[in-house]
């Protein structure tokens, strides 16, 4: 449970990451947005 909690995170801030570089920020804050939501 907290090694797929860990890898969800750590993917989350990977793909922010990638469309940070490709400066899509509208992208990276649905992705946000997104992840948040499921996460609650």
């Amino acid at each position: 449970m907290k090694l797929a909690n860990l890898i969800t995170t750590q993917h989350r801030y990977m793909t922010r990451k990638r469309y940070l570089c490709s400066n899509d920020t509208a992208k990276a804050a649905a992705a946000d947005t997104r992840f948040a939501t499921n996460e609650r």
